[in-house]
């Protein structure tokens, strides 16, 4: 955000504590038309960083990944992606849901393992871990209950 503050401020738009467009602010806090100028410059630079953690993915589990951000997105299209912990964070009001490329596999996180009650009952021999579930390249995505899974993270965090 400091960055992106001083963006502003060499862009011309922002200059010794005065906006271009006459709007008021004091030295250490941006107009309010400005300061969504910069949340939404933070977002898509996130997103170019979550682009390019997608596109890093080895060819292997590109599928997979692609798959489950896919699903993700069609459940929740208004979900904040950023990183957090490294991996691609999709984060609503209520919950989240992150995708990690571990060495062998894929793994879907929750915000905890009770999102995931359900689908561990549902499909066993899926490798499951507290918060998580690990898919391999080649494993079918079971779609339904993911979706569940993924809708429940995302609306309830406790």
């Amino acid at each position: 955000m400091a960055i992106l503050k001083f963006w502003l401020q060499d862009s011309g738009i922002h200059r010794n504590g005065v906006c271009a467009n006459y709007c008021e602010k004091t030295p250490d806090a941006l107009c309010v038309a400005h300061s969504h100028e910069l949340e939404n410059r933070a977002n898509q630079e996130m997103n170019a960083t979550v682009e390019e953690y997608l596109a890093a993915v080895p060819s292997e589990r590109q599928a997979l990944v692609n798959q489950l951000h896919q699903l993700i997105i069609e459940i929740c299209p208004d979900a904040e992606v950023d990183m957090s912990y490294k991996m691609p964070t999709y984060k609503s009001d209520d919950g989240w849901v992150a995708l990690a490329n571990q060495k062998h596999y894929v793994s879907l996180y929750t915000c905890g393992a009770h999102h995931l009650v359900e689908f561990k009952a549902l499909y066993p021999k899926i490798k499951t871990g507290k918060g998580c579930i690990n898919f391999k390249p080649g494993d079918a995505l079971p779609a339904k209950a993911l979706r569940q899974v993924i809708r429940h993270a995302m609306e309830r965090s406790k």
